[in-house]
């Protein structure tokens, strides 16, 4: 994001994040003010994640880092728009819709890709269209 600061204004940022790359997206959009946030196949928390996949192991020890996006989003200001498929197996569905249904902004959209899955997205008419419309 420095990097990002020295090349253009802070109007002209947009961050993105996918799967993973979500959760550190939202963090860096809650201590700046990029134009836009993209979240395609988010999470609520990475411990969220965890738990639904491995719900025998103690998650809440073994993981270093929670990546708490629901914490994170709470001070994004600008506008956000969330991308994910229901047939998502990597990051339920559940976990991005429970971290829309957790914030409390005007300026937030979400896509539900029916039968999207975690990688192919982008071979959706709605995924495409929201991208658009977003990047317009």
């Amino acid at each position: 994001y420095d990097y990002a600061m020295k090349q253009y204004d802070e109007d002209d940022i947009i961050l993105y994040g996918r799967s993973l790359g979500t959760g550190i997206a939202a963090n860096l959009a809650s201590n700046n003010k990029p134009n836009k946030l993209i979240l395609e196949t988010p999470y609520y928390s990475l411990m969220d994640v965890a738990r639904e996949r491995f719900p025998y192991l103690p998650v809440k020890w073994l993981m270093k880092y929670k990546f708490l996006s629901h914490v994170f989003m709470q001070n994004v200001t600008c506008p956000i728009t969330i991308f994910h498929g229901t047939n998502d197996s990597v990051v339920p569905y559940t976990s991005g819709k429970r971290l829309f249904d957790s914030l409390k902004q005007k300026t937030i959209k979400f896509y539900t890709i029916d039968q999207g899955e975690h990688n192919n997205l982008i071979e959706f008419e709605t995924y495409l269209e929201g991208i658009e419309e977003v990047l317009q």
